[in-house]
């Protein structure tokens, strides 16, 4: 999907750097880096409660399990009863974190004011939280807490096109606010998901085609492809700060209202996008300057 979007988005600017010729109109160039942040909804994928997601492949697995209970008696200096831990609950929300986004894009120029805008981006997150456990003292007097919490970790790649429309205010001031609206095409794919005991993680996903993970035995490895292909709306209000007459400097902030490929019900969902972009303008390759 990701070369699919990539070949898309060098059409699109080989199609508009030909249309643009003269009477204002013309094509910029712009690249963009910024912070992101997923939604609740999709990230409660990760929690271990799903289908393609399932906390009990690993504790349903008497080797992992075993290798589980082993490290937490080591590295908490407790003596387990012979059930080990025991899952108490799965949080019910998650979250992700705050992500690095890189976006690419570019602009036909109507005239001064409007532009058509097309754009690919990509962002990798990172969903977390903590399932909690409970255990029973091996012997009496162990005074140690009854309880434990472990990470619940989730990782996916997402791919973004966006096409729409730009509108820049008209000013000689160097200062200049700018709207565009646009429909998104966006991709999912899970890269991970993992409990994390003690610092080793075991992955939630079932790469066994139902058979239960045995280290000891040759498997056939089957890698699900989880996620999929989603859309939405995107609204982007920023500042276009001029360097000069064919370079600006835009921050802005965007919110994506986008359904996403996890997490069924598939609804759409606020998502967040705060970011810089460098806009360069096809004067600096013609040469006024």
């Amino acid at each position: 999907m990701k070369r699919i979007i990539c070949f898309i988005g060098i059409c699109l600017g080989w199609i508009l750097t030909s249309l643009g010729q003269g009477n204002g109109k013309g094509f910029n160039f712009f690249a963009s880096a910024g912070i992101y942040e997923g939604n609740r909804y999709h990230a409660t994928y990760y929690n271990g409660n799903n289908e393609d997601i399932n906390i009990r492949r690993v504790l349903g697995n008497s080797i992992l399990k075993n290798q589980i209970d082993r490290s937490v008696s080591e590295k908490n200096g407790i003596i387990l009863d012979e059930k080990g831990i025991i899952l108490d609950e799965l949080p019910a929300s998650m979250h992700y974190n705050w992500s690095f986004s890189l976006n690419l894009g570019a602009a036909y120029r109507l005239n001064e004011e409007f532009s058509l805008i097309a754009t690919v981006g990509q962002v990798k997150l990172t969903a977390h939280s903590q399932a909690v456990f409970t255990y029973h003292k091996g012997v009496s007097g162990n005074q140690t807490a009854d309880y434990l919490m472990y990470d619940l970790v989730g990782k996916e790649n997402r791919n973004f096109l966006e096409i729409g429309m730009r509108y820049r205010q008209i000013s000689d001031n160097r200062f200049r606010w700018f709207w565009e609206v646009t429909a998104q095409l966006n991709s999912v794919k899970v890269e991970n998901a993992d409990l994390v005991v003690e610092g080793n993680s075991y992955t939630m996903i079932d790469y066994y085609g139902g058979a239960t993970y045995d280290p000891t035995i040759d498997q056939t490895f089957i890698d699900p492809m989880l996620g999929g292909v989603g859309f939405g709306g995107c609204t982007t209000l920023g500042l276009s700060m001029q360097i000069n007459d064919w370079a600006a400097l835009e921050p802005f902030a965007q919110l994506q209202y986008i359904r996403i490929r996890l997490s069924e019900p598939y609804r759409f969902k606020p998502n967040y996008l705060i970011g810089v972009r460098i806009n360069v303008s096809d004067m600096l390759f013609a040469g006024k300057r």
